[in-house]
């Protein structure tokens, strides 16, 4: 489900295109309402933006971006959507390392006994099981800590 900012977002950039097509002649006879639940459904298969959630996001404001002429911002929007797995994986395994005390090193040496690989070159689903790891060792660490 959208956050009210992304559905704010995506309606101002859809208003946008809406107005512009309308004015060159290119919609007529439909609400802006109408149409956005249309162009929503064509490029996500989703029955509005009620219907949507993170995955649809960057895919459809890359849609309205791109209806307005803003083929640049459309384009970084469709980038980012490639790379938001990883983005994602990388923003949880940072939170992990600050939560738990570790350092970049304490990680690379985890990812390297276990994958053979640096941490820059980890999959998501590798830096989601890093991730894992972390959260025991530190669990585990505070119970050590409490015993004591």
């Amino acid at each position: 489900m959208f956050s009210k900012l992304q559905k704010s977002r995506i309606c101002i950039v859809a208003r946008q295109a809406f107005d512009k097509l309308t004015a060159a002649g290119q919609i007529a006879g439909v609400t802006f309402d109408d149409w956005r639940r249309e162009e929503v459904e064509r490029v996500v298969g989703r029955h509005g933006l009620t219907d949507c959630d993170n995955a649809q996001f960057n895919p459809l404001l890359a849609h309205f971006l791109s209806l307005i002429g803003e083929d640049g911002r459309a384009l970084n929007a469709l980038v980012r959507e490639q790379t938001e797995p990883r983005r994602q994986a990388e923003f949880v395994l940072v939170r992990a390392m600050k939560e738990g005390g570790f350092g970049p090193a304490y990680v690379q040496s985890i990812c390297t006994a276990r994958f053979k690989c640096e941490v820059t070159d980890a999959t998501p689903e590798q830096m989601r099981s890093l991730t894992i790891v972390l959260r025991y060792r530190a669990r585990s660490k505070a119970r050590k800590g409490q015993t004591t």
